[in-house]
């Protein structure tokens, strides 16, 4: 149900070592984590923690990963964005306070 879900936000989902894994494009990102808290059918109430991946050498050469989990239903979800460097990401602090320490450290990164 929640691959079903998220697919419906973003098509570049799948099921990975049991855990959802979604792909989204850094303008979507906003939009999706908004709606994986807000939906019924997701409620994913905690932001676990954000991190950040150098892949020296790729294009683009980071990828951010918001770890987020659902106190209701127990379930966790792994969002990545990619990004070039010198690009930015919006802040989930609206969503998530959580989030102000975390975005901190990867951007620190």
């Amino acid at each position: 149900m929640v691959l079903e879900a998220i697919q419906s936000l973003t098509p570049d989902a799948s099921l990975e070592r049991g855990q959802v894994v979604a792909q989204v494009r850094r303008e979507n990102l906003r939009k999706v984590l908004k709606a994986c808290k807000e939906d019924p059918r997701l409620r994913f109430d905690f932001l676990m923690d954000i991190v950040g991946v150098d892949y020296l050498g790729q294009k683009p050469r980071f990828e951010v990963v918001y770890i987020l989990y659902s106190s209701s239903t127990n379930h966790r979800l792994r969002v990545k964005v990619r990004v070039e460097e010198g690009e930015s990401l919006p802040s989930m602090v609206g969503l998530w306070a959580s989030a102000d320490w975390a975005e901190r450290e990867v951007w620190d990164m």
